[in-house]
């Protein structure tokens, strides 16, 4: 391959297990800093001041080894390790029959916000350390109830507490991509409305209107988890204690769960479809939902 990088410009190639990426610095271009998550290539230009991005196709990218190396020969430059860019297929149930088809069209016409995949519970199911971890989807008995609760005071000094469980499944043929140590799994809450949105108020930055001047948080993230080694064909179950639970009396009776699976720490976040943000009427959650296996 050959191109040429200017600055607001990218480089979209796709590589193949016969091809060498070669760069070569021109005039008084200095490669200073090399970073490769998996997904985009980036390389910080001193003398321009701006970050080149080459992106690579995750879906037929193939590297020629599992862990090449990259090497600046510039002085002072090292070199940095790359990973597999084949990711593992991720999946969080949208409904029962929910295969990991993206975009979900087992949701065509039905409601996705009951995933069997999400539950919460008032005592512990498990001990953390006795939950199912890496183990092929169905050989353990632990039924995650849909129809669970988490209820006591929550008057001062007596706050709400409980359990919030995700089931993650890797269903990649066997053969297929592991996880690969940088994925974490997120899981939020919002107060219950028909018109909930992405990414507020689940990031924490809303407020419930017509609460006063002490105005209560709309939603929040419960927690995050790294997702550790999930083979293909193989499931983990995570628990998260979620403490402090706002007063369901104030927020119209129950709250809204969201799980959320990021493989990437930079944007998209190795969703296949980038996540639409702040659309009208929940358009943009819903859309999310059906359209990435690892939104639940």
């Amino acid at each position: 391959m050959r191109g040429v990088l200017r600055p607001g410009t990218g480089f979209l190639y796709t590589l193949t297990t016969a091809d060498i990426l070669a760069l070569y610095a021109a005039g008084n271009t200095q490669f200073q800093s090399l970073l490769f998550d998996g997904f985009n290539l980036y390389l910080y230009d001193q003398y321009e001041a701006v970050v080149w991005l080459i992106a690579i196709d995750p879906t037929t990218a193939a590297l020629s080894e599992p862990n090449p190396i990259i090497i600046s020969t510039g002085q002072g430059n090292g070199g940095i390790a790359i990973f597999d860019t084949t990711p593992a297929s991720l999946l969080i149930k949208d409904i029962a029959t929910d295969v990991g088809a993206e975009p979900d069209l087992a949701l065509a016409g039905g409601h996705p916000w009951g995933s069997p995949d999400i539950a919460v519970t008032n005592t512990p199911l498990e001990t953390p350390g006795a939950l199912p971890t890496n183990v092929p989807v169905g050989s353990v008995g632990l039924s995650l109830a849909s129809d669970g609760e988490i209820t006591g005071s929550a008057g001062p000094g007596g706050p709400n507490s409980g359990y919030v469980y995700v089931r993650v499944t890797n269903f990649g043929a066997t053969g297929g991509a592991s996880t690969n140590g940088a994925e974490v799994l997120k899981v939020y809450w919002a107060a219950s409305s028909t018109g909930l949105n992405w990414p507020t108020p689940w990031d924490g930055l809303e407020t419930v209107p017509g609460t006063g001047t002490t105005a209560m948080i709309a939603g929040g993230q419960i927690g995050a988890a790294p997702l550790g080694q999930i083979d293909p064909g193989n499931e983990t179950i995570f628990q998260f204690e979620w403490s402090n639970v706002p007063d369901p009396t104030q927020y119209n009776g129950h709250f809204c769960l969201l799980a959320r699976i990021e493989a990437s720490s930079l944007y998209p976040f190795g969703m296949t479809f980038p996540e639409e943000t702040n659309l009208a009427n929940e358009a943009a959650l819903i859309q999310n939902v059906a359209d990435n296996s690892k939104i639940a």
